[in-house]
């Protein structure tokens, strides 16, 4: 946010009519660039708040588990499984450059509900549900 308001101030700085030592079409030149570096500092300040805050917290109770704002009882998840997703190297298949593990679960719905190991903690998650699944089976 501070690189994109820099941004911005230079950017009606270098427009404005004051005198400045550079030529015309340089500060015009410097304003472009200043104003597409404005844009992309812009850009990533607003799309990463959004991502922050559509990444909710999970929460899971005796009987039901929350997360992005809605409670899921136990008895409509169909089933919950872990899948890793590699991405290989596209020179070297047998090279894994990146490898992201993903938590499913499956409601009875249809709906799929997807928590990624970048946002999320999936292994505590997925023992977490277990549990507290058997324990709502048992109970």
């Amino acid at each position: 946010i501070l690189s994109a308001s820099l941004c911005w101030i230079g950017l009606a700085f270098l427009l404005s009519e004051k005198k400045i030592k550079l030529q015309y079409n340089q500060r015009m030149l410097l304003a472009l660039l200043v104003f597409i570096g404005g844009i992309t500092f812009s850009g990533m300040a607003f799309f990463s708040g959004w991502a922050m805050a559509r990444t909710g917290t999970v929460t899971v109770y005796s009987n039901s588990f929350e997360t992005g704002g809605e409670i899921y009882a136990y008895q409509q998840i169909r089933k919950i499984y872990k899948k890793d997703d590699k991405q290989t190297s596209p020179i070297n298949p047998a090279f894994v450059q990146r490898n992201t593990e993903l938590l499913f679960v499956e409601l009875k719905s249809g709906k799929i509900l997807v928590l990624s190991s970048k946002d999320y903690e999936t292994n505590k998650i997925f023992n977490a549900l277990q549990r507290a699944m058997d324990s709502y089976k048992k109970g």
